[in-house]
């Protein structure tokens, strides 16, 4: 009976060592999956600032000179830009919608007009914005109305 008690409380003392390695292991690489998880974000950080911001500002450079041609439409070259804008699209850069009223954070006033739209609200689009999770990358150049006309009154209000 001693030689059996003997074999359980080994046993027992086995099994609590084995938890107390394991618990440890866990702990161990809970702290590796934490240590992983924080470089992951800073690698990704580094990588949105140092990469995708650039080339996503020349991107957008190229969608500008598409959208302020003068020249005749040219089908192919808004074919580009859409492909362009698309690829923005697909690496989280989106375009900032232009409806509504002026978000100081997202709109550049770059005109004031008269128009049938009450006072503050965008009423055309001068140049796309875009942002990256939130994040502006470039605000969206806006028109912006004064207010309804007066009768007999037509054209931009006074800046």
């Amino acid at each position: 009976m001693d030689q059996t008690l003997a074999d359980v409380s080994k046993r027992l003392d086995d099994l609590t060592e084995l938890f107390r390695r394991r618990l440890l292991n866990d702990n161990r690489g809970q702290e590796l999956l934490g240590e992983l998880r924080a470089k992951s974000a800073l690698d990704e950080t580094l990588l949105v600032g140092r990469v995708l911001r650039p080339v996503a500002t020349r991107l957008m450079n190229v969608i500008d000179r598409v959208d302020n041609w003068d020249g005749e439409a040219d089908p192919l070259a808004e074919s580009v830009r859409d492909e362009v804008i698309q690829i923005l699209e697909d690496f989280g850069v989106e375009q900032i919608g232009v409806d509504g009223d002026v978000d100081p954070r997202r709109h550049r006033i770059e005109s004031v007009v008269v128009a049938d739209a009450p006072e503050g609200a965008i009423t055309g689009r001068t140049v796309r914005g875009f942002e990256l999770d939130g994040r502006v990358l470039r605000p969206a150049g806006v028109v912006v109305a004064a207010g309804p006309r007066a009768p007999g009154q037509n054209g931009a209000a006074d800046d």
